[in-house]
């Protein structure tokens, strides 16, 4: 059975990408803010990805490929949309919405996020991702596994929000992130050994309870990769 993480992470290979969203959508502070995507998809979901962001409930509302976000202060928000076509998923689309007087983003701080524990000198998964990487022919793999310890630090962060009542939900978040951080054809065994090592710990159920006691496992084994990963260098 392949593993649930390497199936959520690598199908944008075969994702489509015909949806589309407006590049950014403008409202007030406290509006009802309605986004409708442009898709042959019969459902669209709409995941919010930065606190503050509110997502009606998609029950709620009556046209599928639409919903409708509000905020109570000002700021700017990034919302990703995605659906399904012929049973196939698409490649997630995004757009960001801009609520009151939000200031054009200037470049970002360094957010460090959450310190990543060390490795455990005795880790040997972490020793044999060293000795994997080290075999990798692929001329840009460093940089490669700095991108994909990018998206496991996102990946942290994500944890905290209120929004994942599943395991599986929270997957889907990590699988757009690692679409935007990294190409799906690079540094694939690493990523396949990570996804297994991740699935014998935190489970292969997508319908898992994203309770307290998964958050903290999936929060300390998201930061371990990333430590791991950080660390490659040749």
């Amino acid at each position: 059975m392949k593993s649930l993480l390497l199936c959520v992470i690598l199908s944008v290979v075969q994702g489509q990408t015909d949806i589309l969203l407006p590049d950014t959508v403008k409202a007030d502070v406290g509006a009802f803010i309605p986004i409708t995507a442009q898709t042959k998809g019969d459902v669209v979901r709409f995941v919010a990805l930065d606190p503050g962001l509110n997502v009606f409930p998609a029950n709620l509302l009556a046209d599928k490929k639409s919903t409708v976000v509000t905020a109570s202060k000002a700021g700017r928000f990034r919302v990703l949309a995605y659906t399904s076509i012929n049973n196939v998923a698409t490649a997630p689309a995004f757009t960001t919405v801009i609520v009151g007087n939000s200031p054009d983003p200037s470049p970002p701080e360094p957010n460090p996020g959450p310190k990543p524990p060390d490795p455990m000198p005795n880790d040997q998964f972490a020793e044999s991702i060293k000795g994997m990487f080290g075999g990798l022919q692929e001329p840009d793999k460093v940089d490669s596994a700095k991108k994909l310890a990018h998206v496991y630090e996102l990946a942290v962060l994500e944890c905290d929000n209120q929004q994942y009542k599943t395991l599986g939900q929270l997957y889907s978040t990590v699988r757009s992130l690692s679409f935007q951080n990294i190409k799906a054809d690079k540094i694939n065994p690493i990523r396949e050994a990570i996804a297994n090592e991740l699935d014998s710990i935190l489970g292969t159920d997508p319908n898992a309870a994203f309770d307290e006691n998964l958050k903290k496992k999936c929060k300390t084994q998201f930061a371990r990769m990333q430590k791991i990963l950080g660390g490659l260098n040749g």
